[in-house]
């Protein structure tokens, strides 16, 4: 039997399990799946891609009208010491072409199934948030959604057990600009996650600034000292002390130029908007940046 078709054949009889991670680790958690090369995922689909099709075996034969011929699956996979017998095999794959390919098809529907079901059924009882080695890898969710509060570690002193309480997360973002460091505050939008799983974007609205410091300006100063015979002492301009509002609808923040993190969770309908001496939640984590 030629090596190449045998290959073939066990893709296919995997691909079962390959949907299944496929479904499961989705959208914005998929990334450890993504990252793995093609050689890792075909391995870590061989038992669920098998346990897939014995399932699809038992349905078959509870259901009584058709029978999967593992001696022909066999012999297309191990081959046979006659040349008449894999003969055989690929005649009567040929004449049953329609239902086998309705067989497959349907099992293919099956494993993408029953990674979403697995997927559904794991957020629903919230067991990636109970248990570490079901958590998938994209942290910065659990923390810009507020589920890290629903962990055990945090859950104990916090006290929330349902990140759907929240009403908002609001986000303060501290950036190094070319010459200040300043202070976006607003309510969390959307994010976006880089190739690696890292943060790439912050999304905001109802966002204000505020201007923390300033760095010197090099050249006036030295002029002047240069005019008087003295030497030149960096000037600092003073920082703003109150926020302004951003124009527009929607600020984007890169996350390279972030230095740091504060999430505040609000947990009711006050204005999230710094203002005054105006009470916080006491839901908060931060985070830097490198």
């Amino acid at each position: 039997m030629n090596f190449l078709f045998t290959t073939v054949l066990v893709l296919l009889l995997v691909a079962p399990g390959l949907l299944f991670f496929r479904t499961y680790y989705a959208g914005r958690f998929a990334i450890r799946y993504s990252n793995l090369t093609i050689t890792d995922q075909v391995f870590r689909s061989i038992v669920p891609g098998l346990l897939l099709q014995l399932l699809a075996f038992w349905l078959m034969g509870l259901s009584g009208s058709r029978q999967v011929r593992l001696d022909v699956l066999g012999t297309l996979l191990l081959g046979a010491k006659e040349d008449r017998t894999v003969r055989e095999a690929f005649a009567l794959l040929s004449q049953q072409l329609g239902p086998v390919l309705a067989y497959y098809l349907s099992l293919l529907a099956l494993g993408a199934l029953a990674g979403w079901g697995t997927r559904a059924a794991v957020r629903r009882a919230k067991l990636d948030r109970r248990f570490a080695w079901l958590r998938y890898d994209n942290q910065w969710h659990y923390l810009l959604t507020g589920e890290i509060l629903e962990t055990p570690e945090l859950r104990a002193t916090i006290g929330l057990t349902d990140a759907r309480e929240l009403d908002f997360v609001f986000v303060d973002v501290l950036m190094k600009l070319d010459k200040a460091t300043m202070l976006y505050s607003g309510i969390l939008v959307d994010y976006e996650l880089a190739a690696d799983g890292g943060l790439r974007t912050l999304y905001l609205r109802q966002t204000r600034r505020k201007q923390l410091t300033t760095a010197p300006d090099e050249d006036a100063p030295a002029a002047a000292a240069a005019a008087i015979g003295a030497e030149a002492a960096p000037a600092v301009e003073p920082a703003e002390e109150d926020y302004h509002d951003v124009p527009g609808d929607l600020m984007v923040i890169p996350y390279a130029q972030t230095l740091n993190l504060n999430l505040t969770y609000y947990v009711d309908d006050d204005d999230p908007r710094p203002a005054g001496d105006d009470p916080r939640p006491a839901y908060q984590v931060s985070t830097p940046a490198a």
